[in-house]
């Protein structure tokens, strides 16, 4: 078994491979607490049917402004992409960006259920880049914001998305295996 210097003043101890190599690799791996659709509500209540409970539509069981199954699918995909072992306190949060990201996305590309204020409140903001008095003009740029998130596709397209992919800035890449 070969030697490994671990930073005390004996020196050398006996450390095998493999456990060195994960650890450096910064995979992680853990079981997420248990998330409903009431956690995604508390944070963002704009997507709640707004609809008499008795009366909703069938598959909209939840109260939300999307199908329970959609939601249920969404669920699935973001709980299995953001970690809470990796996100720790911003977790929750993460869970509920990325959700709403994908609601927004489903609410806009079905017209018949399209909650126009939640669609409207989603889009990416503009930054004012120049302006003048005469003649009124305005002009705004959207890629000032967009291309700091280089690399993170269609998470670009809302703002939480955006929010989404800063948070995960924050937290680094990935961890991942090479042997």
């Amino acid at each position: 078994m070969p030697l490994f210097y671990n930073g005390t003043t004996t020196g050398f101890s006996e450390m095998p491979v493999g456990q060195i190599i994960v650890q450096a690799s910064n995979v992680k791996a853990g079981q997420n607490p248990a998330f409903a659709a009431s956690d995604f509500l508390a944070f963002y209540p704009q997507f709640k049917n707004s609809a008499n409970p008795d009366s909703l539509p069938s598959g909209f069981s939840e109260g939300l402004s999307i199908p329970d199954a959609v939601f249920d699918q969404i669920l699935s995909i973001v709980n299995s992409t953001v970690q809470e072992v990796r996100w720790h306190s911003r977790w929750k949060m993460g869970m509920c960006l990325l959700i709403a990201h994908y609601a927004v996305q489903y609410l806009a590309a079905t017209a018949d259920i399209s909650p126009s204020g939640v669609i409207a409140s989603a889009e990416p903001t503009p930054l004012k880049t120049a302006e003048s008095a005469g003649n009124v003009s305005a002009s705004y740029d959207v890629h000032a914001i967009s291309d700091d998130l280089e690399g993170f596709g269609e998470l670009k397209t809302t703002q939480y998305g955006q929010q989404f992919a800063t948070m995960a800035k924050f937290l680094g890449k990935a961890g991942m295996m090479v042997w």
